[in-house]
C-alpha cells in the first residue's frame, strides 16, 4: 500500500469523524440554545437518498471490503454517538478516487425540529459559532499525527439547495499535503441530508460539491 493510498484511507475514517460536529448538532459546541437539534433516527430504508457510482465521474470505487473494515474501525467510536443522535450510521455512503486521491462522503435523517435545526444550519456560517468549531476539531487533531487544520470557512455559493443550507470548507495538512473538505448540511421538507466532497487543495473536485447536493436534494 503506497503512502498516498494510506494517507486517502485515514483521510477518509477521519475526515467522517471531521463531519461529526457540523452534521451532528448535538456534538457541537453549543453557543446558544438553537445549537441543540433534535433529529429522529431513520432505518435505512430509502435508497434513493444516497449517491451512487453512475453520479461520479470514471475512477471512483467504493471501499474494498479490507479498506471499508479499516474504514469502520476508524469510525466505531463515533457510531453511539452518531445512533444517540438519530443519524443511523448505515446510512453512511463513501466512494473514493485512489488516484486522485479524492473522496464523496454523506449520510441522511429525518429532521424531527424543522425550526431547531433551520437555526442550527443559520448559526453555523456565524464566525464565532465557527471559532468554535474549529477549536474543536484541533482539539481532536491533536491526538492525531501528521495533520492539522490550516483553515475553516463558509461556502455561500450553497444557500439555494434546499429549504434551508449551510455550506462550509475546511483545509487541513495531512502527511505534509494540503487537503481542502467542501460540505453541505442541508433540509428539504423533513429529510436532512449531509454530504462532502475531500480532495487536494492544488486540484478541483472531480464533481463538485453543489452538483451533488442538487441531485441529492431531487432525489428527496
Amino acid at each position: 500500500m503506497t503512502i498516498q493510498f494510506f494517507s486517502l484511507l485515514r483521510w477518509t475514517g477521519f475526515g467522517l469523524a471531521l463531519l461529526m460536529p457540523l452534521t451532528a448538532p448535538a456534538l457541537a459546541i453549543p453557543t446558544t440554545p438553537a445549537a441543540t437539534v433534535q433529529i429522529a433516527q431513520v432505518a435505512p430504508t430509502n435508497p434513493h437518498l444516497r449517491l451512487t457510482l453512475a453520479d461520479l465521474p470514471a475512477g471512483f470505487t467504493a471501499p474494498p471490503p479490507a479498506v471499508a473494515a479499516q474504514i469502520a474501525q476508524q469510525i466505531a467510536p463515533l457510531s453511539g454517538q452518531m445512533q444517540a443522535n438519530g443519524i443511523n450510521p448505515e446510512d453512511i455512503f463513501v466512494f473514493l478516487h485512489p488516484t486522485a486521491l479524492q473522496i464523496v462522503v454523506g449520510f441522511h435523517a429525518t429532521v424531527a425540529d424543522q425550526g431547531q435545526f433551520d437555526a442550527y444550519l443559520k448559526q453555523s456560517q456565524q464566525p464565532e459559532y465557527q471559532e468554535a468549531i474549529a477549536t474543536r476539531i484541533q482539539e481532536r487533531l491533536a491526538q492525531m499525527e501528521n495533520i492539522a487544520l490550516n483553515e475553516y470557512t463558509s461556502l455561500p455559493n450553497m444557500k439555494e439547495v434546499g429549504d434551508e443550507s449551510a455550506g462550509l470548507q475546511l483545509e487541513l495538512e495531512l502527511y505534509e499535503t494540503n487537503f481542502k473538505a467542501d460540505l453541505i448540511t442541508f433540509r428539504q421538507g423533513n429529510i436532512g441530508m449531509f454530504t462532502a466532497v475531500m480532495y487536494p487543495a492544488e486540484a478541483t473536485p472531480l464533481r463538485p460539491l453543489l452538483d451533488l447536493a442538487n441531485i441529492l436534494n431531487d432525489r428527496i
